[in-house]
Formats: C-alpha cells, sequence, structure tokens
C-alpha cells in the first residue's frame, strides 16, 4: 500500500493511534493517513519518502538555518534524522540537552508544515543502548550485555527508559534495536547484538519493542533486516551466500518476535544476498517481509543505501538485480529465453538422465555473444545442501541479429548429488528422492517451495525408492 511507503506521516499515525489507544483509534488514524496520501502528487511522495540528515540545515555554530530547512520543506522532505555531534564536539559539548532538542525539532516542524499544506514530518535517531545523543539522558550496556544477563525484564527497562529519555527530546522515532544473529565474532558489530541464539535474541527483541514502545509516543524499528551479521570475512557489508532455509530458520525469528511485539517500523541493510543487494531486492522487502510475515509498519533504507546502489553495490542506473552478473554490461545486444524445455519430469534411475533445452534468440541490432548458463536447486533436504541456485552447466553461443538457436543441457546423477556429508564414509556421492528445479539465467527467480509459473524455470522429480541414492563405483571421484 502507497501508505506504508511515506513515513512521516504513516509513523506519526501509528505513534498517535497508539496514544489515543484501541482499534478505533487506529481506524481513525489510517483514514486519515490514507485521506493525506490520496492527494499526493509525484512531487510530494518523492519528498515523502526523502530522509535528510539535521546536520545540513544547521550552520557552523550548530543553530537551526530556517531557509535551508524552508527549501526542504517546499522540496516536500518527509523526515529528518541523526545527530549533529555524531562528527565531533562543539564547544566542549557531545550533544545536546532534551530541553535544547525540544526548539530545534519542534521550530522544523513548524516551519515544515507552513511550506506543504500541514504535512508533519518525522525525526529518527540512533538510540541503540540508551538516548545516546541526549545529555544527562540514561545509558546502558550495549545490546550484546542484555543479552548475556538472559533477563527479559532487564532488557525491557533498557528499552523503556531509552524510549523515555528519546521522547524527551521530541524524538518519536528510535533506529533500533539491532536484532541480527551475531556469526563471526570479527564481525565489528558483533558487540550491538543480543548474542547469537535465534531463541534468545527473539525472547530480547519481544522485550525490548514493548519497552520502547510502552510510552505510546515512540515507534521502534528494528534492524538490519535481514542477514546481515552473516559476513564469511568479519569485514561489515560483506555480501553473503545464504539458503532461504537457514535465512528464514536462523535469522529471520527475532524479526517475527518484533512484528508480534507491534514494532512499527524496519531498516534494511547494507549487504547483498546471494549477490542482490538487499535494498533492491523484492523477494526480501516485499515477498518476504510484507506478504510471508505480514509487517505492515514503516520501512526505511539504511544510511545512503539508495546512493549506496552505485557506488557501493556496482549497479548501473536501471539495472540492478544481480551484483555482478555473470557478463553484466559486456554485450552490445540483447537476448531473449524461451521456456526451458525438459526431456522428461521423472529420473528413475542412478544411470539415468535428462535434457534441458532452451531456444536463445538474439533480439537486438547486431552480432553478440552470450554465455547460457544452466543452475539447479533442491528446496528440501535432509542432508546439508545448499538451497541457493548452483551453476551445473553452461556455454557461449554466437548469433546474429535477429538469429536464434536451441542449446541443450544433459544433467545426470552427478548434477543433482553431492558429497556424502561425512568424512571416512569414502568420498561418495549422495542424492535424495524429492523435487529438483532448473533454472536459466543468473537473475531467474523460481518459486521453488510452490507453483512454478516463471517459464525459465521447469521441475523434475528423483524418484529412485533408495535411501540414500549412492551413484556407480565409476561416477565416485577420490582424490
Amino acid at each position: 500500500m502507497l501508505r506504508s511507503w511515506f513515513t512521516p506521516v504513516w509513523c506519526c499515525a501509528l505513534v498517535a493511534c497508539k496514544a489515543f489507544g484501541g482499534v478505533a483509534a487506529a481506524d481513525a488514524w489510517d483514514a486519515k493517513a490514507d485521506a493525506i496520501v490520496s492527494q499526493f502528487t509525484v512531487n510530494d511522495i518523492i519528498g515523502q519518502m526523502t530522509q535528510v540528515s539535521l546536520r545540513t540545515v544547521l550552520n557552523a555554530d550548530f543553530s537551526l538555518n530556517e531557509d535551508k530547512v524552508r527549501d526542504f520543506a517546499k522540496s516536500r522532505v518527509g523526515s529528518y534524522l541523526s545527530s549533529p555531534f555524531t562528527s565531533g564536539s562543539l564547544n566542549g559539548k557531545y550533544g545536546w540537552t532534551a530541553q535544547e532538542w525540544r526548539p530545534i525539532i519542534k521550530r522544523v516542524q513548524e516551519i515544515t508544515m507552513e511550506e506543504n499544506g500541514g504535512h508533519p514530518i518525522v525525526f529518527g535517531i540512533d538510540s541503540v543502548h540508551g538516548s545516546v545523543f541526549v545529555e544527562n539522558s540514561a545509558l546502558f550496556g550495549q545490546q550484546i550485555n542484555g543479552g548475556a544477563s538472559f533477563n527479559p525484564d532487564l532488557v525491557y527497562e533498557m528499552g523503556r527508559v531509552t524510549g523515555r529519555d528519546t521522547e524527551a527530546a521530541g524524538i518519536p522515532w528510535v533506529f533500533g534495536p539491532i536484532l541480527e544473529i551475531s556469526q563471526n565474532p570479527l564481525w565489528a558489530r558483533t558487540f550491538e547484538t543480543f548474542g547469537e541464539d535465534p531463541y534468545l535474541v527473539s525472547v530480547m527483541a519481544d522485550s525490548v519493542i514493548r519497552g520502547l514502545q510502552s510510552n505510546n509516543a515512540t515507534a521502534a524499528c528494528m534492524k538490519h533486516f535481514v542477514g546481515y551479521s552473516k559476513t564469511p570475512t568479519g569485514h561489515d557489508r560483506d555480501g553473503v551466500t545464504l539458503s532461504d532455509f537457514d535465512l528464514l530458520n536462523y535469522f529471520v525469528p527475532p524479526f517475527i518476535a518484533a512484528i508480534n511485539a507491534g514494532v512499527m517500523s524496519t531498516m534494511e541493510n547494507y549487504i547483498s544476498i546471494n549477490g542482490v543487494p538487499v535494498v533492491s531486492s523484492p523477494k526480501i522487502l516485499r515477498d518476504l517481509i510484507r506478504s510471508d510475515m505480514g509487517f505492515e509498519g514503516v520501512a526505511v533504507t539504511d544510511y545512503a543505501e539508495i546512493n549506496n546502489l552505485q557506488d557501493w553495490h556496482r549497479c548501473s542506473s536501471g539495472y540492478c538485480q544481480m551484483e555482478w552478473d555473470f557478463g553484466a554490461r559486456l554485450s552490445y545486444t540483447t537476448f531473449m529465453y524461451s521456456s526451458v524445455k525438459l526431456s522428461k519430469t521423472t529420473v528413475t534411475g542412478k544411470s539415468d538422465s535428462i535434457t534441458a533445452s532452451v531456444t536463445v534468440t538474439n533480439s537486438g541490432k547486431m552480432a553478440g555473444k552470450e554465455t547460457v548458463m544452466l543452475f539447479v536447486i533442491q528446496p528440501y533436504r535432509s542432508i546439508s545442501v545448499p538451497e541457493v541456485k548452483q551453476l551445473k552447466k553452461f556455454k557461449k553461443i554466437s548469433l546474429d541479429a535477429g538469429a536464434s538457436t536451441t542449446v541443450e543441457f544433459t544433467l545426470t546423477a552427478a548434477d543433482w548429488s553431492v558429497y556424502d556429508p561425512q568424512i571416512g564414509n569414502g568420498f561418495v556421492q549422495v542424492a535424495e528422492d524429492g523435487d529438483f528445479v532448473v533454472a536459466v539465467k543468473p537473475e531467474t527467480e523460481c518459486n521453488v517451495y510452490g507453483a512454478i509459473t516463471n517459464p525459465l524455470c521447469a521441475k523434475f522429480e528423483l524418484k529412485t525408492g533408495v535411501e540414500p541414492f549412492n551413484l556407480e563405483e565409476s561416477l565416485k571421484t577420490r582424490y
């Protein structure tokens, strides 16, 4: 829905409906938000989706530059964030008191509503272990300490006091808590998590969310959705390879707990999952969190992630399906693919094979080369097999403009098998009976857990009646 895009209008409505209580109040604020949004122009929409650092509208002495605020208001900017003290002190001060914060926020709000037709802005800040940017507020140890306490009541109080002190400064939106699962102690943000166990983090997520929002005037923000802490090297922002099974069963549960606790907003993260930046992933930000998890609150990007699509994720303008696609942007023509066809849909023996074919057409205006790639996915398994697409075959073709060719790949047991995961078992390949999905093109998404409608995907069943499916000696590979 449109309203989920518009941070200030919708977030203010969410906070207000809690403040004034009940479903009736929520319905009334929903209706008010819908009425405002229905009148938005394209410029209003773009402005509402833009968040500006407060430092941008301050003078060198940190006084408010009202002309700059007015300029942003005329551009319909919908929200502000952060503290000017993130980059250092001013005259020995490292923050404003609540009494100093409130008139700044109030004046930004007044100027904005004078210029944009009365639409409120919302202000957000990183209050992650206390209201760290409000001078004289209560500070707590990092979240890892809260997790180590195994004391949900204490973590609730940490959230409650943080929400209270942040709201005292006139700031209704807290960019926290962090609900990552600690995976690599080398990761620079491990101390910000509640720990490594999904159940423990889920319990603490429930407690801190309820605490933060207990004053009925603060919106919490569960972050960073999702898989951010999976970094293989410990470097922050590393892209990760992650199966749907592990994502759903290990990384998602704390966010489910937060949603059940009533969290009002979420923040995505800086990484890519299986080559696709989270910030541009409909699978993560639409199919998973909206459709499957049922989250209806506000979603916000992490800092500068829209700019990072080009600067960090290396996506060209208008093209951001997958980072570093095989051969991406190296061709001066375009290619169209027909539906994938399989020679059979059931494999019944160890020596059986299956042929996958696809017709590729050069739909551009000049000759070009294309690498046709075939991937195999195994959605369900009891042994440890990655669910993510595994490249099994590829073929480089050259086509004149308008020409077509049919590419065929033959899959054998070696292509749908894996090595027995137990060392000492003879280094033999095994496979389990069940469904397998074939896909062409690296960016192709297949609905492997439901009805497959993408023509670039096809399914076959391995049905041998043997468990596990051991290959003949001739197919074994030994060192």
